[in-house]
């Protein structure tokens, strides 16, 4: 009985200390959320990047946060301020730290780059990249619309069915099959 009681105490222990852990990381995860959304609240695209670089150069983020979102939301930035080939870098760079949801929207974000650069067959391939990671009705209309753009209009129809599926509240997926 005595080293059943032993035992208990043990598992209790090693619980209070796991639960402080626990405790501890969300604390420091949602800090890090803090300061992201401080970062996204500046109106300087400039500033942001400064911010968003700042951020990248200290110490790996808490566990659970996925410090691709950090190059997405800088590429993003650049992309605003029309310097694409960096964005593209950022954007490349994601995908090295990426967890499957900020895969796809690497890859989004690179089919973006490419919509942007008039490289409509690249744009494809990536958006198809995004799809097969995390498929989403906003990724369809995209694909569907440099689909269109490609002269591929069964397929972009298709991809405009998709979308609506799922998400038939989607205006301009409408607008753009019609």
């Amino acid at each position: 009985i005595h080293s059943l009681s032993d035992s208990r105490k043990k598992i209790v222990e090693e619980a209070e200390i796991e639960i402080k852990n626990i405790t501890k990381n969300s604390r420091q995860i949602q800090r890090y959320y803090q300061i992201i959304s401080s970062i996204e609240s500046e109106p300087n695209p400039e500033r942001r990047i400064i911010m968003f670089t700042d951020l990248l150069s200290k110490p790996e983020p808490p566990e659970g946060i996925d410090k691709s979102y950090i190059f997405i939301k800088r590429g993003l930035c650049y992309m605003q301020l029309g310097l694409f080939d960096k964005a593209k870098t950022d954007y490349e760079l994601s995908l090295d730290y990426a967890q499957k949801f900020n895969k796809s929207s690497a890859y989004a974000c690179i089919a973006d780059y490419y919509v942007r650069t008039q490289d409509i067959p690249k744009s494809i391939e990536y958006y198809r990249k995004a799809i097969s990671e995390a498929p989403s009705a906003l990724l369809y209309s995209d694909l569907g619309n440099s689909l269109n753009k490609n002269k591929a209009f069964k397929e972009a129809d298709e991809c405009y069915d998709k979308a609506l599926a799922m998400n038939p509240e989607l205006a301009g997926v409408y607008y753009n099959k019609s």
